[in-house]
């Protein structure tokens, strides 16, 4: 696992931010890759599977979106979202 220093914290943020701006827009594609990317830097963070299962549902990827639901929960068993 990689240690997320403030550097990557912060691009990591960045992402996700980008990623909520794409999917409020309508453009689930790209939301999803740029949450991906955000999720490589860290992949401990439930939010980003979250969001990136959303974008899935949107694009009809229904395995991909159960799985990162999957993740999320298991990552954060109170989340309330999935």
């Amino acid at each position: 696992m990689t240690e997320a220093g403030p550097d990557s914290k912060e691009e990591e943020m960045s992402l996700k931010d980008k990623g909520n701006e794409f999917f409020k827009a309508g453009n689930y594609l790209k939301a999803a890759a740029l949450y991906t990317q955000a999720i490589k830097l860290d992949p401990s963070n439930p939010t980003l599977y979250s969001n990136r299962a959303a974008a899935f549902l949107h694009l009809v990827k229904l395995n991909k979106a159960l799985a990162d639901a999957e993740t999320a929960k298991k990552l954060n068993p109170q989340w309330e979202k999935v």
